[in-house]
């Protein structure tokens, strides 16, 4: 469960920042699906990740709601950068770079899955200590806090409009 705890926890940061580093650079939005993949990684992080740690099947399917609100945005970059990479027949760290939140998303599913159809034991490896758990469930709410906290002066609900 460690695994998918971490997993959890890369994939929502980074598929995160990515998906503010796009609306940073570009001109808009063109579509709503990085708006479905935000969503994706706020329910990954901020409902998924506490609830892992405390009941594991609820904490699993909302994990794998959010993975899934994800890739619906993050499979046709990862195929872009791909793409890229094969029809320029060289290696670039670019690619690599911005197919890691994805690569990420597509492991996460992954363990998901793994962890729903394993029917004998799904509390393998999370701590039984009531601070350690407390702890991890705080840490993900904290950093989507402070997010808030300190950034939250400069949204504007005119940057969700098409």
């Amino acid at each position: 469960m460690m695994r998918i705890y971490i997993c959890y926890l890369l994939s929502s940061i980074l598929n995160f920042l990515l998906i503010i580093f796009y609306w940073g650079v570009s001109a808009g939005l063109a579509n709503y699906s990085p708006i479905i993949a935000l969503v994706g990684t706020i329910i990954l992080l901020v409902l998924a990740l506490p609830a892992i740690v405390y009941t594991k099947q609820i904490g699993l399917i909302l994990g794998s709601i959010g993975c899934s609100l994800i890739l619906v945005y993050e499979l046709p970059l990862l195929i872009m950068n791909l793409k890229k990479v094969v029809l320029e027949h060289k290696f670039q760290w670019e690619a690599i770079g911005f197919s890691m939140p994805a690569i990420l998303a597509i492991l996460s599913t992954y363990f998901t899955v793994k962890a729903l159809l394993k029917k004998d034991d799904i509390s393998l490896n999370m701590p039984s200590n009531r601070y350690l758990k407390g702890l991890l469930a705080a840490i993900p709410l904290v950093l989507f806090f402070l997010y808030i906290i300190f950034y939250g002066r400069y949204w504007s609900w005119d940057i969700f409009s098409l």
